[in-house]
């Protein structure tokens, strides 16, 4: 009975070892000044203001606790470069020092507030921290922080957030506290004049608890933020802490997205794994400095080529310079499961009015205007105003339409009465950059290959009659 009862409680141990909660945010404040380091001091701590490299000067120190801010002491003759900016306490004084040179002094005993050095760091927790550039270039680049726990389990916990951490602390009681600061970023995709570069100031400081509750560790084929009960917790992949209870979790990638509603239990992982069927989507660089944007999404500068779900999305490609307005035209576009889709916008749009042409059946067809191939339909482009000449071009069926497109307005191909005069032709393809316009039709390799072969044959054919005439008469 004695073994049995030892075992038992060894096992409620381990298990009582095994079970820990999770960090949840109960507190926010910005703090209007990036925050380098943070200053603890028994169950009180003090984040360290800085702007890198730049010349500043603290105003304010916030003393706080895990609850929250309990005091607030005014600072002045404190000017510097803040990264060299230090908190002690000498002397039953707080002393805020400049290099080794104290700056400003203020007594406990004024302050009010229990301060002393006397710190135990949690033996069963290590926080982590790194983050991207105080320099960027958008869109390529993002600005990003993130905080790794680990706990004495060998369980990681991940934080994100959307400036570069600055601190990272553990309390004695386990309570994390979290600082950001700012960045600097230049708009690749604006025209120079308007592309930096810009400051935005951090000094976010954040306070989570340690609450009961389990993970969820999310995945997907293309890179798609997560939604947890209405809020974005970064981008797949990622590990995510969330309280006990029911939970609506949903994927999004561009405009689509895959709803999952989940109960999470005490030290409990879900996964899930959300699969979208894909194809793809290139932009050609026919107007220099375009940028790109899908579904309301930055993405770079064209020429590029994206993976995308599949289904109907909202392609925005804007232009201009230094010298004039910019233009941002608007394309509706399909994409379809492992294919290619392409859109070539007109070089005359730079300079020219425009209006758009609609083409919605038949579905998954390739269409030329004007030699520039756009793919697949349903479709709306954007085109110069005026006279266009319209191939669609789908199995082994071409279609030539004459249309003119007027200001702002749309030109619907085919109409009710179709127009369209036939062309033989045949388009096969997936890729539409295979395709080849001729004066009167469309020709792909595999139609060549065709043609040539029937005109061997043909040849033959020739030759054989030409025999047959040659034996009759010598008969």
């Amino acid at each position: 009975m004695r073994k049995i009862a030892l075992f038992v409680l060894v096992s409620l141990l381990l298990l009582s070892n095994m079970v820990n909660g999770v960090y949840l945010q109960v507190e926010h404040y910005d703090l209007h000044g990036d925050i380098c380091s943070i200053a603890i001091f028994g169950n009180y701590f003090i984040p360290v203001g800085c702007i890198e490299g730049r010349w500043d000067e603290f105003r304010v120190l916030y003393i706080f606790n895990g609850s929250g801010v309990v005091k607030k002491i005014p600072v002045k003759d404190c000017q510097g470069e803040c990264d060299l900016f230090t908190i002690d306490i000498v002397n039953n004084s707080l002393v805020i020092f400049y290099l080794t040179k104290p700056c400003f002094s203020e007594p406990l005993l004024k302050i009010g507030v229990n301060l002393t050095k006397n710190y135990t760091l949690p033996e069963d927790i290590r926080v982590s921290y790194w983050g991207s550039s105080r320099i960027i270039t958008k869109p390529r680049e993002e600005a990003y922080g993130v905080v790794e726990v680990v706990r004495q389990n060998g369980i990681v916990e991940t934080l994100r957030f959307e400036q570069p951490v600055g601190a990272a602390v553990i309390l004695s009681d386990g309570t994390l506290v979290v600082g950001t600061k700012g960045y600097t970023y230049f708009a690749n995709d604006q025209p120079m004049d308007n592309a930096g570069p810009f400051d935005v100031v951090g000094g976010h400081l954040y306070i989570y608890k340690d609450f009961p509750g389990g993970y969820l560790n999310v995945s997907s084929n293309i890179g798609a933020d997560i939604i947890v009960d209405g809020v974005n917790k970064g981008i797949t992949p990622a590990f995510i802490s969330v309280p006990l209870g029911k939970h609506r979790v949903v994927v999004r990638a561009f405009n689509q997205q895959q709803e999952f509603i989940i109960f999470v239990k005490e030290n409990q992982t879900h996964t899930i794994e959300a699969i979208f069927k894909t194809g793809y989507l290139r932009v050609a660089e026919t107007i220099s400095w375009s940028s790109v944007k899908i579904d309301g999404v930055k993405i770079g500068r064209a020429p590029i080529e994206v993976e995308l779900p599949v289904g109907n999305h909202s392609v925005t490609v804007g232009f201009g310079s230094w010298s004039e307005d910019w233009k941002f035209l608007v394309y509706h576009v399909a994409v379809y499961e492992n294919k290619t889709s392409v859109i070539t916008p007109h070089h005359w749009l730079r300079n020219s009015t425009y209006g758009y042409i609609e083409v919605d059946s038949p579905k998954g067809a390739i269409v030329l205007v004007d030699n520039y191939i756009y793919s697949y339909t349903p479709l709306k482009i954007p085109v110069p105003t005026g006279n266009h000449t319209v191939l669609i071009s789908f199995g082994n069926n071409t279609k030539e339409y004459k249309v003119t497109v007027e200001r702002f307005k749309t030109a619907k191909i085919p109409k009710s009465r179709d127009s369209g005069v036939s062309i033989t032709s045949s388009v096969t393809s997936s890729k539409p950059s295979t395709i080849h316009r001729t004066s009167s039709h469309i020709q792909t390799n595999e139609q060549m290959n065709t043609l040539h072969y029937l005109r061997i044959l043909f040849l033959i054919a020739i030759l054989y009659l030409f025999t047959l005439l040659i034996r009759r008469k010598q008969s």
